[in-house]
């Protein structure tokens, strides 16, 4: 299932709203937002006090080499994983996506 997640990092109330009323089905936040953004509406926040937290419940790995493919395939089986690269020609997102739950950040 295809899931979209909002980066609200730094924190933005106006894009917590946009990504409410476009139904969006997380927010990722910056420490301390959580309960700020539960207070705009119902959503799942990522973030160190939000319904997920960073590196326990979902990781975020940084891509710069066709190595760290290898490494993202073994994480996401169990967790979501969310996706940072500069460079997106040296990933293949479709074979990393077939191994688990996959977000990208920019």
């Amino acid at each position: 299932m295809k899931q979209v997640w909002v980066k609200a990092d730094p924190w933005s109330k106006e894009i917590a709203i946009a990504a409410l009323e476009s139904g969006a089905d997380a927010l990722v936040l910056p420490p301390g937002c959580s309960a700020e953004a539960k207070k705009l509406g119902v959503i799942r926040t990522i973030a160190d006090d939000g319904d997920l937290r960073l590196g326990k419940d979902v990781f975020l790995v940084e891509i710069t080499s066709k190595e760290d493919e290898v490494r993202i395939a073994r994480l996401s089986p169990d967790k979501p994983v969310i996706i940072k690269t500069r460079d997106w020609t040296i990933i293949r997102l479709k074979i990393l996506s077939l191994s688990g739950t996959i977000f990208s950040l920019r």
